[in-house]
C-alpha cells in the first residue's frame, strides 16, 4: 500500500480499479513468459528431431561398417595370398556413394558401382 497515491488510496473505487490493473499488468506478464517459454520449447522440439535424425544417420553408417571392414580384410588376404596357385574366390564389388549433401533419395540415386581390378599373374 506504500506505492498507491493517496487520491487512490482514499476511494475505494479507484483503489479497487487500481487493484485490477495491476492484476491486469501480472496476467500480460505471465502471457508474454509463457509466449517465450512455448517458443523456447519448440526451438528444443526442433533441435531434439535434428539430433534424432542424426543418431539415425550415423546408426545406419554404423550398421555397415562390418561389412566395409570383412571387406578390407578379404582384400588384405588376396593380396598377401596372390602368389599362391590355388584360384582365391572372388572379392566382392565396393559400392561408392557420392555425398550429394541432399537426402536419401539422391544419395541412392547417385550410386556408382566402383569397378574392381584384378590383379594380373605374371
Amino acid at each position: 500500500m506504500s506505492n498507491i497515491p493517496p487520491e487512490v488510496a482514499n476511494n475505494p473505487t479507484l483503489l479497487r480499479l487500481y487493484h485490477k490493473q495491476q492484476e491486469h499488468s501480472g496476467l500480460q506478464a505471465l502471457k508474454e513468459a509463457t509466449e517465450r517459454m512455448l517458443s523456447k520449447a519448440d526451438k528444443l522440439a526442433e533441435q531434439s528431431t535434428m539430433m534424432a535424425d542424426g543418431g539415425k544417420a550415423i546408426g545406419e553408417v554404423l550398421q555397415h561398417w562390418a561389412y566395409v571392414q570383412s571387406i578390407l580384410g578379404r582384400i588384405k588376404e588376396h593380396a598377401v595370398n596372390t602368389d599362391d596357385d590355388e584360384e582365391p574366390e572372388p572379392l566382392p564389388m565396393m559400392v561408392r556413394l557420392a555425398y550429394t549433401g541432399e537426402g536419401k533419395a539422391q544419395q541412392q540415386a547417385a550410386r556408382e558401382v566402383t569397378p574392381r581390378k584384378t590383379p594380373r599373374k605374371q
